[in-house]
């Protein structure tokens, strides 16, 4: 069997943020009057997980103190460079403070005409109702004419930022441009410049250049959020993923350990730790190659390290350069590259050992074993690189079948051994529905794995042949939107998976019949 060039890892493993972390439910702003204890009910936490006794930030009594965090990075808000996943949802969300805040409060200052309450509690409501129906720049404005009526209410600036916010969320959901990210970025400032000291907008903020592949900014922002909340582990959670996609592990496992001793209910915090001290122990030592568009870490000790590094970010240039055309890149920072010794890698990828590469949320690959960077090396490092585009195009999102067919077809791979394989296949007809490729091929027997890879080239082949290349960045980014692929297919190219895969075969088909010989 031919030797499939790499496997992407699901999402969990890209230590991706879950959208729904950020989900505003229906009760999330504050009515104006606070008639009820429901009525106050912020991200749908229950009334009775707010602090005891109204102080915002008490700990109930014998509960342990949580360690500081040391993760300060300073009031600034950060500059504007440049332009699915399980596990439980990151339980970020200590608005359960601020409504303890707001009850202390007591309501409107002493003094103030009745007509101007009741007329900021008309405008609150009906930006309440326009927030729901999703109208958010419409609430912004009903809550701007509130808080002008009553500038001093704690609820109405909160229902504000949270509006902002939301425009802030709702842009950075999709594949984003340099344009929206500036946008999605202003929106989550404008929320942290009306209510600073809330760490929740941080978090959005942080999310926004997550998402953007701005990953020194992202720290920043959840670093201030954990500054501000020391007691919420979520917060340490998002900060540790943002410094592990920088390739500072030392602060992403300190992040992730202070998180467990803030809640050790976050146990999907544990694979993460023990992920992340694998890597440690393999990449001991290695040095670190910074650039503009890649960064690279490898093993210093492996001969002629320096010569086939070098050749390997002419590789990855020259993959930047062909794949642009039809996959640009969206991402502001460098993609990580982590270059092992064949032993080491080896060893990473333990029980998949039909793999040459692998992609994770960074490159990783072993020195070529003949000690030359030749066409394979090089065929092999564009394939990643393709992972890399497309997780930023769909956010996180891709299909494998696509992922792998689009890796395989832009790197050029396919020989005369493949071409006997899917003969083989077809006289068998025993090509795998595109329905059940959809996730990683890690999941898959190995006798099934070569198949998988496969249908995947000869599908993505006939997709590059037959689609724009408008009508191909429409499709993955439908799929980074979250339609299904079966919904993103009908939508772009009015077919369905069964029908696509129907097509490719037909189509080469007639190509095989057409060669000379036959």
């Amino acid at each position: 069997m031919a030797t499939p060039r790499s496997i992407v890892f699901p999402r969990p493993d890209a230590l991706l943020l879950d959208h729904s972390c950020f989900d505003y439910r229906p009760d999330a702003l504050f009515p104006a009057d606070h008639a009820g204890d429901d009525s106050r009910r912020l991200f749908g936490r229950p009334p009775s997980l707010r602090p005891p006794g109204g102080s915002p930030g008490r700990r109930p009594p014998g509960s342990k103190r949580p360690p500081p965090c040391r993760f300060s990075v300073g009031r600034t808000v950060p500059s504007r460079k440049g332009p699915r996943g399980g596990g439980a949802v990151l339980r970020f969300f200590r608005a359960a403070a601020f409504a303890a805040l707001v009850a202390a409060a007591g309501g409107p200052a002493d003094g103030r005409a009745g007509n101007a309450i009741s007329g900021a509690a008309v405008w609150n409501d009906r930006g309440i109702e326009s927030f729901r129906s999703g109208d958010y720049r419409t609430a912004i404005t009903c809550f701007e004419t509130a808080l002008r009526l009553q500038p001093e209410d704690p609820t109405l600036r909160f229902n504000l930022s949270s509006s902002h916010a939301r425009i802030g969320l709702e842009l950075a959901r999709t594949p984003m441009t340099r344009v929206t990210y500036l946008q999605a970025v202003a929106e989550a400032e404008k929320a942290i410049e009306l209510l600073d000291g809330h760490p929740f907008f941080y978090s959005v903020l942080g999310f926004i250049h997550q998402e953007m592949g701005d990953h020194d900014e992202a720290y920043r922002a959840f670093g201030r959020a954990a500054e501000l909340d020391p007691s919420d582990g979520g917060a340490r959670v998002l900060l540790g993923n943002a410094a592990y996609e920088r390739d500072d592990l030392e602060e992403a496992l300190e992040a992730w350990r202070s998180a467990l001793e803030v809640d050790p209910e976050l146990g999907e915090v544990r694979g993460r730790i023990e992920k992340a001290d694998r890597e440690r122990e393999l990449e001991e030592g290695y040095r670190q190659l910074e650039g503009v568009h890649f960064r690279i870490r490898y093993d210093r000790e492996y001969p002629d390290a320096e010569a086939l590094v070098r050749e390997m970010r002419r590789a990855l240039d020259d993959a930047r350069r062909e794949t642009g055309a039809v996959l640009p890149r969206r991402g502001l920072g460098p993609v990580s590259v982590v270059v092992y010794s064949p032993d080491e890698f080896r060893r990473l990828t333990a029980g998949c050992d039909w793999t040459g590469g692998l992609f994770d949320g960074k490159i990783r690959v072993p020195f070529p074993e003949s000690g030359r960077a030749d066409g394979a090396f090089r065929a092999l490092v564009t394939h990643e690189y393709v992972h890399a585009l497309l997780y930023e195009w769909t956010s996180g999102r891709c299909p494998a079948w696509l992922n792998e067919g689009l890796a395989q077809a832009l790197a050029g791979e396919w020989d005369s051994s493949r071409e006997e394989t899917a003969r083989g296949l077809a006289s068998r007809a025993a090509y795998p529905p595109l329905s059940e490729l959809e996730d990683s091929f890690l999941q898959l027997p190995e006798e099934r794995v070569e198949a998988a890879y496969l249908v995947s080239y000869l599908v993505a082949a006939h997709l590059l042949e037959e689609c724009s290349t408008p009508q191909l960045q429409a499709l993955l980014r439908r799929i980074g939107s979250g339609a299904t692929t079966e919904e993103a297919l009908r939508a772009v190219l009015r077919t369905s998976s069964a029908d696509l895969l129907e097509e490719a075969l037909e189509s080469r088909g007639r190509r095989v019949a057409r060669a000379p010989g036959r």
